[in-house]
């Protein structure tokens, strides 16, 4: 990865990058929301402190020579938040859809609802539902 597109990953939270003694210090400010999985955190030196803006002030430290396992850790802390977040709205959204398909549709409609979750294996979808030998059958929303 290059320092353009470890600068471009880091820019929205990078607060400051700090040299103390033999270490560097990535000064990251992140939304208090945002989780930092065990998984992904425990080979890292985190410290975490509150900001004045209810912002999350996180110091992540590393020694030169695992700046990029570091650098990785905390792009894969990014990329999972920003994942949650996108789920979030999306989860949201289709929250409101249903609300609106059930203010409009009748009660024996809404009784053959079903749910399909298509699933890509090796780039061809599979479709995943309540009864998986049925496939492709009706248009989902059982009317």
């Amino acid at each position: 990865m290059t320092f353009e597109e470890i600068i471009e990953v880091l820019f929205p939270y990078l607060y400051s990058i700090r040299r103390l003694k033999t270490y560097l210090s990535f000064d990251l400010i992140f939304p208090s929301t945002w989780e930092f999985p065990n998984h992904l955190v425990e080979k890292l030196q985190v410290t975490q402190n509150e900001g004045s803006d209810g912002k999350l002030i996180t110091s992540i430290v590393t020694v030169p020579n695992d700046m990029s396992g570091t650098l990785s850790g905390i792009q894969k802390i990014i990329y999972h938040n920003l994942e949650r977040e996108e789920k979030e709205k999306l989860f949201k959204s289709k929250v409101n859809e249903l609300k609106k398909l059930f203010g409009s549709t009748n009660l024996e409609q809404l009784k053959h609802l079903e749910f399909n979750v298509y699933e890509e294996t090796d780039g061809d979808p599979q479709l995943y539902g309540a009864d998986d030998d049925e496939g492709l059958e009706g248009d989902g929303e059982g009317a």
